[in-house]
This record gives structure tokens, C-alpha cells and sequence, in this order.
């Protein structure tokens, strides 16, 4: 992982939540395109990132001290 600050660019060992999320988001992706090519159609994915957002704010990820209602409906899995 590549890191700036003030006096330029450094590689760094990632954070164990983010390799964490790098995994689950590769098994997201892999089971969405393998469930697109058995139906013999492309998959449509959409992925959203938030700037600044750490994974102890969202609600639906376990932390109920956060109002994240539509990141939570997103994470759900509920059709918007």
C-alpha cells in the first residue's frame, strides 16, 4: 500500500481491516461474475466507495452508535 505525506510517497504494510475488506470484496466480485456467466448474461456491478469512511462507521457492520441508514440498506442488499 502506497502512503503519502509531506515528504512524499512511502510503502506501507496495510491495516488488517483492509485486507480483510480487499477480501471480501474479491469474493463479492468473483461470486457475481460467476453467477452472471451460469445465467449466460454480463453482470452489472456497481461499487461505491466512500471518502473517509472507516469500517467502524457504518451501523450495519456492528457498530449501532452510527446512523448510516442508507449505507446500511446498501449493505443489506435491499434494492434502492
Amino acid at each position: 500500500m502506497v502512503r503519502y505525506s509531506g515528504s512524499g510517497f512511502s510503502i506501507v504494510e496495510p491495516e488488517p481491516e483492509i485486507l480483510w475488506l480487499l477480501e471480501q470484496y474479491n469474493r463479492f466480485l468473483l461470486s457475481i461474475l460467476k453467477k452472471g456467466t451460469n445465467m449466460g448474461k454480463k453482470a452489472n456491478v456497481l461499487i461505491l466507495f466512500s471518502d473517509q469512511q472507516r469500517y467502524d462507521t457504518i451501523n450495519y457492520a456492528g457498530y449501532s452508535h452510527m446512523i448510516t441508514p442508507n449505507l446500511d440498506r446498501l449493505a443489506s442488499g435491499v434494492p434502492i
